[in-house]
Parts: C-alpha cells; structure tokens; sequence
C-alpha cells in the first residue's frame, strides 16, 4: 500500500513581492493534497537551497525579478531537478516572455490575477499532465 504522504505534491513558490508571495504559499498550503515548504524572493536563493534540499514537484516561478530573471533560472533549475513542473507567474499576457519561458522549459504559465482554486487546479494539471498551463486553459 502506497503512503498516503507520497501523494502531496511539494510546491515551491519564487516570488519577489512579499505579499503575494505570502498569498501563494497560503493558497498553496490551503489546497487539497499540497504543501509549501519553500519559498523564496530571488532564484538565486532558490537554486542554492536545490543544492541541499529535496527538488519540489512543481515551482511557481516569476518572470520578472531581481537578479536572475524566471527566464534565465530555467535552464540551471531543469540541470538541478529536471522532474520539477515550473510554472511561470506573469502580471502581462506577453506572449513573447511566455514563449521564451516554454521553450526554455518551463511547464506553462499563469497569470497572477487567477483565484485561490484555478491556481492550485493549474498546479495539479501541472503535475498530473506534465503538459503546457498556458494549453490547459490557466490563462484565462
């Protein structure tokens, strides 16, 4: 029989606004079958603690940060954790920086203003499909 525990999905949250930061990792803890252990204002704080922790199942990850961009964190997150979900977090629907971000590997994206249940839904299709947010339908 399988451990119950095995079925949480670890989310990471890497966000440089303090508030919704907070909001994330509360939405995130506040879902069915998930958990938030870490989160983090920079991807340069994120990347150091994959050197010594166990990768999460799925990063939310902003674009726009100080620092090392979401952009730019992709490739070294995918060479630390290549089984990690990313999903990138954007305030725009720029479809320039979304295409960067999938073709760099990322997962999908969402757009920030989503609610409490659609974020954590496009986490579990995230996780569950391993397919593009952006095609399961997490921008709108």
């Amino acid at each position: 029989m399988s451990n119950p525990q095995s079925k949480i999905i670890d989310v990471w949250v890497v966000e440089d606004n303090d508030e919704y930061r907070a909001i994330l990792v509360e939405v995130v803890n506040n879902a069915e079958g998930m958990k938030c252990p870490q989160s983090f204002a920079r991807c340069e704080e994120a990347l150091a603690a994959l050197e010594v922790e166990s990768p999460p199942q799925v990063v939310l990850l902003d674009i726009r940060l100080p620092g090392m961009s979401g952009i730019e964190c992709i490739n070294p997150l995918k060479a630390l954790s290549p089984a990690t979900e990313i999903i990138m977090l954007t305030v725009y629907e720029d479809n320039d920086k979304i295409f960067q971000s999938i073709c760099a590997g990322a997962s999908g994206y969402l757009v920030k203003k989503h609610s409490a249940d659609k974020i954590a839904a496009c986490i579990r299709e995230a996780y569950d499909a391993g397919a593009p947010v952006g095609a399961l339908g997490c921008r709108q």
